[in-house]
């Protein structure tokens, strides 16, 4: 018994320091969470307002596995839309998820929360800085985490201020759309090559938008321009020289020179095309993309901090964003674009010489003829039956011809714009989606996976559905219909342009000439040749017929003298209306009154085809949908 005893005794004193030792580790595998999420929204927390930006969701899971939904809402603003991932979480996973999200609003705070079959097992708040449509949104992608920040203090066109955000490479989301809130990108001493195949065209097509790419040279300029070579107007070597920078002082218009005044130089050759700016002592090369350019500093940017006049040169450098986003615009406004081009039957009322029709029949009946037949009859008594009976019919027959008007099927349209450049492949589509229902159902919407889905404002007291997200597509599931509603939802995406052209068009200071042929397969309708507010109509070109250019500029009248036509299905003319026309209260002109969706040195050629551009299920199936499809191409010229 007592060897029994110093048994234990030995036992519990060998385990007090195992005890001692583990015991921490035990409590603080207990205490740490089995999730642990962190969150970067937006451009280092700043986004556009009605813009979509992205949101970084970093995920480890320690628990058991989840299969869930990461759900991205704004606190306290029930308006706006809430989007959703779905995820595959299993125990020991280390996940990036990347969405799109927008604000329609000036949100100041978002949170992403982990649902599992409804249930929220982690959360996090994010906070957020909301630049109105008017700021100037700089990113900066840089191993120097000050470079450029003086450039909060520019003023540039109209813009209300200047706002400067640090970037990782990997935040370049591989979405146009997401990247759109931005107006300018440097990138310098980074690896351009680390980029991806999506990140690349994501950005040229940011570009061919509107957007400004600046990129360093230097000491690291080849290691940045990299990834981006075909992108660039010069070919960069792996050569140094030494250069002069005093000519930055006169490109910048201030007396104090650069210090240092001579600096290592890439060896950067322009292309054919490339504009070597005027004054610039060759240390810079620039060269538009469609509606955006791509600048090459020879010199490392860096060199520049503490200069007096580098707010300046940049001043002179960057230009205001001559594209608008049709989806910001669609965004933040109130109207919808569908109300007025989309003609459906089933939603008109009768005009007002049918209804005095009808309410004059309908009194005869059930006045002076239900009389005159009572009487002859010799049943006037009888009226008490026979006026609920004429009420009933009048009603019944009213019902039988309202429900003819509308229908008994789901009525699906859509009308889109896709923005391109002669010679690209790729462009970018705003798809405006009519969902028309003759009695109330719900259904679930799927949308390609690329696409980014929003729902427009109607006036409409119906929830918003979610947008969810996977790598399949985007489901909008839950979408109430009411009896004889509509409800509108804008689809953005790249996709593959259809039309092809080949131009040789020439602007000749006060008018534009040439010839446009059409080398693809299908016939595009109302095409039109436009430049700075004026217009030549070109009719139909059908597959191999060449258009005749011959533009003169004093005849400003575009849209309002197109004169396209306003029947049928969808109004063409009430489309350019609300796409290029200053009158129609800034809808979808642009984001300020002497903004609009063209710019005014380009010449473009706007075509229709009779077809929708994004492709669309109901509750799991293809359906059908009447379309029509507005090209706006940017010619070479």
């Amino acid at each position: 018994m007592k060897r029994q005893i110093a048994a234990y005794m030995l036992l519990i004193v060998a385990a007090v320091p195992f005890g001692l030792l583990c015991g921490p580790r035990l409590a603080q595998a207990q205490t740490q969470p089995a999730i642990r999420i962190a969150v970067q929204a937006g451009f280092e927390d700043a986004y556009r307002v009605g813009e979509w930006f992205p949101v970084s969701v970093n995920m480890t899971n320690n628990g058991a596995d989840i299969q869930g939904v990461l759900d991205w809402s704004f606190p306290g603003q029930p308006d706006e839309q809430t989007f959703q991932r779905a995820i595959d979480l299993p125990h020991g996973a280390n996940k990036r998820v990347t969405l799109a999200v927008l604000a329609r609003g000036f949100a100041r705070q978002g949170r992403i929360t982990l649902l599992e079959k409804g249930a929220p097992l982690a959360s996090q708040d994010v906070s957020l800085n909301p630049i109105d449509t008017g700021g100037f949104l700089i990113g900066v992608i840089s191993s120097d985490p000050g470079l450029l920040n003086s450039l909060n203090a520019l003023q540039i066109g109209s813009a209300s201020r200047a706002l400067v955000r640090h970037m990782n490479l990997t935040a370049i989301p591989e979405q146009t759309t997401a990247l759109r809130g931005l107006n300018v990108l440097f990138l310098h001493d980074i690896d351009s090559g680390a980029l991806s195949k999506e990140q690349r065209a994501a950005l040229e097509l940011w570009v061919r938008l509107g957007g400004q790419l600046v990129v360093s040279g230097g000491l690291n300029g080849q290691k940045a321009a990299r990834g981006l070579a075909d992108l660039l107007p010069a070919d960069v070597g792996s050569a140094i020289v030494q250069g002069d920078l005093t000519a930055l002082a006169r490109l910048a218009g201030v007396s104090v020179l650069p210090q240092p005044a001579l600096a290592p130089l890439s060896d950067a050759r322009p292309r054919v095309g490339a504009d070597a700016l005027r004054g610039g002592g060759g240390l810079f090369n620039r060269w538009r993309l469609g509606n955006g350019t791509v600048t090459f500093s020879a010199f490392d940017l860096a060199t520049l901090r503490g200069w007096a006049g580098e707010v300046a040169l940049w001043g002179k450098l960057l230009t205001p964003s001559v594209s608008v986003s049709l989806g910001m615009t669609a965004h933040l406004s109130p109207a919808n674009v569908m109300q007025g081009v989309l003609h459906l039957p089933g939603q008109e009322l009768p005009s007002t010489a049918t209804l005095f029709l009808f309410l004059l029949m309908y009194v005869l009946v059930i006045g002076p003829l239900n009389y005159i037949v009572l009487r002859r009859w010799r049943r006037l008594e009888w009226a008490w039956i026979s006026v609920p009976l004429i009420v009933f019919l009048f009603a019944g027959g009213l019902y039988i011809v309202g429900y003819r008007l509308r229908g008994n099927m789901m009525q699906l349209d859509q009308v889109a714009v896709v923005q391109g450049d002669e010679g690209q492949t790729r462009g970018f589509a705003t798809a405006f989606v009519n969902l028309f229902s003759p009695r109330r159902t719900t259904v679930t919407l799927a949308f390609p996976a690329e696409a980014l889905v929003s729902e427009m404002g109607s006036g409409s007291e119906l929830p918003a559905s979610p947008a969810l997200s996977n790598d399949t597509g985007v489901m909008v599931p839950g979408v109430l219909l009411d009896v004889a509603a509509s409800r509108t939802f804008v689809a953005e995406t790249a996709r593959d342009i259809p039309v092809r052209i080949q131009s040789s068009v020439q602007d000749n200071g006060s008018s534009v000439g040439g010839e446009v042929r059409n080398i693809g397969s299908s016939s595009l309708e109302d095409a039109l040749i436009v430049h700075n507010g004026a217009f030549q109509p070109l009719g139909t070109l059908v597959p191999g017929v060449v258009g005749h250019v011959m533009l003169n500029y004093s005849t400003n009248n575009f849209p309002s003298e197109t004169k396209l036509t306003e029947t049928g299905r969808y109004n063409r003319q009430q489309v350019l209306h609300m796409l290029f026309s200053s009158n129609a209260g800034g809808a979808f002109y642009g984001t300020n009154s002497n903004e609009g969706m063209l710019d005014p040195k380009g010449t473009y050629l706007l075509a229709w085809l009779n077809e929708p551009s994004v492709p669309l299920q109901i509750d799991g199936q293809m359906v059908p949908q009447g379309g029509v499809t507005l090209f706006v191409i940017r010619l070479r010229s």
